[in-house]
């Protein structure tokens, strides 16, 4: 049996522009509303820390996962645990997919210079910038939103 002395549960309104996702897997925005408006539930509560599913989840842990919308299991778009419902365990939940990419850069093999540049150009010319750790391989990636 698990016992939590402490539980946070996150409420958010619908997301802003800058939180959306181009891998599902890797989403780590902070949205824990679903498609039908329904607070989520802590992943905590649902799985311990060194469960398959908990283990996929791209945060550092559950704790730091609190009740975000994530998608571990690769459903392709991040969802949730709802409770409340038993036959309607979870549900996907109100992230959209990133529009206006114009650039897809891979940063590692550029020169510092040039680096610094393109963050610069970044910064004046977009209204968003998304920098993704890309996981299992040493580099980042930059979208340039606008």
């Amino acid at each position: 049996m698990i016992h939590f002395t402490a539980a946070t549960i996150v409420t958010s309104a619908k997301p802003s522009r800058r939180d959306c996702f181009f891998r599902s897997s890797v989403y780590v925005g902070h949205v824990s509303i679903t498609i039908d408006n329904i607070t989520c539930d802590r992943w905590d509560a649902h799985h311990v820390p060194n469960d398959s599913l908990a283990s996929k989840l791209p945060d550092q842990s559950m704790d730091d996962a609190l009740n975000y919308c994530r998608d571990p299991d690769g459903k392709g778009h991040p969802w949730c645990y709802v409770k409340g419902n038993p036959v309607k365990t979870w549900e996907f939940c109100d992230v959209p997919y990133c529009q206006g990419i114009i650039h897809a850069f891979a940063l590692l093999s550029l020169p510092a210079p040039c680096l610094l540049l393109l963050l610069l150009l970044t910064l004046l010319l977009s209204s968003f910038y998304y920098f993704e750790e890309r996981s299992g391989n040493i580099g980042y990636r930059l979208y340039i939103l606008t």
